[in-house]
């Protein structure tokens, strides 16, 4: 006769086990363990769980579905293409953040340019009060 197998508990499951195992009288936890295929050891590895903290209860949903080998190996190959996937459009964000950058730049660089050269030379006049004579040839505009 095969080995029955034992049901996959969630932890949820297995903590609302613990609280009403611990509600039946004590001469009765061996039954109660039985008519729900589960071995005492079992039971009692849990509440040594839960007291060391290991077992708390969680808000997500536990799937209850094991993955044959196959899907295993399908879903790992999913995983890894995603990071990698996940990894490239990281490098292809940062590439853009650096040419918008560098096009911010080059505008800037454009008007300052553009500027200067629309922009005429200042032209200092001669001024007539200034006590050097010279002063007037150097700044001469022949």
């Amino acid at each position: 006769m095969p080995k029955q197998r034992r049901p996959r508990l969630t932890i949820n499951e297995k903590l609302a086990i613990l609280d009403e195992y611990n509600l039946v009288p004590r001469g009765q936890r061996a039954l109660f363990c039985r008519e729900r295929g589960l071995s005492i050891s079992a039971v009692q590895d849990w509440q040594k769980k839960r007291r060391d903290g290991l077992l708390t209860p969680t808000d997500k949903k536990e799937s209850r579905i094991a993955l044959t080998r196959a899907e295993r190996v399908d879903y790992e190959q999913q995983r890894q293409k995603i990071a990698d996937l996940e990894a490239r459009l990281e490098q292809s964000e940062n590439a853009v953040e650096i040419l918008g950058k560098a096009s911010a730049l080059l505008e800037t660089l454009t008007k300052s340019a553009a500027t200067k050269q629309s922009r005429p030379a200042p032209v200092q006049e001669p001024d007539p009060n200034a006590s050097d004579p010279a002063w007037g040839k150097r700044f001469n505009r022949s």
